[in-house]
């Protein structure tokens, strides 16, 4: 009976770190297209370096959460990439967005209170959320990188989250003297 207790709960460990190992094999990238061509995207992202990416086959892409086609995608659209980790360059999702002024799973609140890499905020409509916040998460204040623990409760966050993972955030801009998102 103890051999089999240990032996589940050496497997559930083991999912556990497989899980954790497979949110840490993404990359993501924000940025704007500025050339669409058979197999490629080229963006200028957030912090203005410019990336020519490689569109396979089975690549999702969606315009304002709809299923579209590469050629769909022109110049000037606000796109976020996703791409695994060892696959440089190799774009697995696209979401372009239009008329939606988010990308899906981008939450805006305010900070409440930060401990290690778990933090709460609000949401507009002032309702409390707890989020952990992945070790590779992008942070941003005023749109130059900077450090979690530079952040400020009451600060104005935007958050973008996992997408089967709500709680888990992959990437939180602030605002300090900004005064809007970019």
């Amino acid at each position: 009976m103890k051999y089999r207790m240990i032996t589940m709960g050496a497997m559930a460990l083991a999912m556990c770190v497989a899980n954790i190992s497979a949110y840490a094999a993404e990359t993501t990238y924000d940025g704007k297209v500025t050339k669409v061509s058979d197999q490629s995207l080229e963006l200028t992202d957030s912090e203005g370096k410019e990336l020519t990416l490689t569109i396979q086959d089975d690549t999702k892409i969606s315009l304002d959460g709809k299923a579209c086609e590469l050629n769909d995608l022109t110049i000037g659209l606000k796109v976020r990439v996703t791409m695994e980790q060892g696959e440089e360059k190799i774009v697995s999702i696209i979401e372009a967005i239009k008329s939606n002024a988010t990308f899906a799973n981008t939450h805006d609140g305010k900070l409440v209170s930060m401990t290690g890499n778990t933090f709460v905020m609000t949401d507009e409509n002032g309702k409390k959320h707890s989020h952990t916040l992945m070790t590779n998460a992008k942070v941003t204040c005023d749109g130059k990188p900077c450090k979690m623990g530079t952040l400020k409760a009451g600060m104005k966050i935007r958050v973008t989250t996992r997408k089967n993972h709500q709680d888990t955030v992959i990437q939180i801009e602030a605002l300090d003297q900004n005064t809007e998102f970019v």
